[in-house]
């Protein structure tokens, strides 16, 4: 059976994918192809979060990767902790410093 057809009871029911509304999150995509990805659980859909794809389990993306609760996805929050610039001197450091010099 083609992925886009699924049994339904009594009858099979073909569902357009291309009129699908998927609110996935931005970081999921195949294992092999970033840019693409399925609009339900699948071992192919990983998480790019940090860059290399990461494998998710199924209860993962329907949780969070597979919807708009993406947001709320501990990996998906983790990003702005990683990407928060640390300084590199104190102010006290800067302030002696910039005084030293003038």
């Amino acid at each position: 059976m083609a992925d886009n057809v699924y049994e339904t009871g009594e009858t099979t029911q073909a569902i357009d994918m291309t009129q699908a509304v998927c609110h996935a999150c931005p970081h999921l995509g195949h294992d092999d192809d970033r840019l693409s990805y399925s609009c339900y659980a699948d071992e192919r859909n990983s998480c790019f979060r940090f860059g290399q794809a990461e494998a998710i389990g199924a209860e993962q993306q329907a949780n969070y990767c597979l919807c708009a609760g993406h947001t709320r996805c501990p990996i998906f929050q983790q990003q702005a902790v990683k990407t928060t610039p640390k300084p590199t001197l104190s102010l006290g450091k800067l302030i002696f410093g910039f005084l030293s010099s003038h």
